[in-house]
């Protein structure tokens, strides 16, 4: 792989990456950013990760929380919760994404902020937004990955990969 999909390169990451410590030591992550766009897949499950990830953006110290701050975690979250935490924790975020970003979305933070509950239309209206998002993010993958695995298939059909399953480190 020459380089990740949805993103520049490894190097780029690596401006960006960081070191996390864990019960098995320091260990080296990308960047938030970066792995949002990776993490944009054809798994559903990999969507409320996403979510969590551009609410994290928010705790880093690289992110002044201005209006693109905001419009980006607007464009990378995609689940209800999220979006009510965000708007309850940033609610100048609610403009951006009303001028910015989508009106429904923006009347999701106007109703919540207002009296903590949002009405039931403006709900599903935003929940299928996410819906579509998801959506178009699942095809643009399988897009992306099509002629990668045609590719790959015609390598392996050709006798010129490893066979699956074949320790790496003997071929070394």
């Amino acid at each position: 792989m020459g380089n990740p999909p949805r993103v520049d390169s490894f190097a780029d990451s690596l401006a960006t990456a960081r070191w996390m410590e864990t019960e098995w030591g320091a260990i080296h992550t990308m960047g938030i950013k970066p792995l949002v766009e990776l993490k944009k897949t054809q798994r559903l499950e990999d969507y409320p990760i996403i979510s969590r990830l551009a609410l994290a953006w928010f705790d880093q110290p690289e992110c002044a929380k201005t209006a693109a701050d905001f419009l980006w975690a607007l464009q990378n979250i995609f689940t209800l919760p999220e979006l009510t935490l965000f708007f309850a924790e940033h609610p100048a975020a609610v403009d951006v994404a009303t001028a910015q970003f989508n009106r429904e979305v923006g009347e999701f933070g106007r109703q919540w902020l207002a009296s903590g509950d949002v009405s039931e239309s403006v709900e599903r209206r935003v929940g299928e937004l996410f819906q579509s998002r998801i959506s178009e993010m699942q095809r643009t993958d399988r897009q992306y990955w099509r002629d990668i695995i045609r590719t790959l298939k015609a390598l392996r059909d050709a006798g010129k990969l490893m066979p699956e399953g074949e320790n790496v480190s003997e071929m070394i």
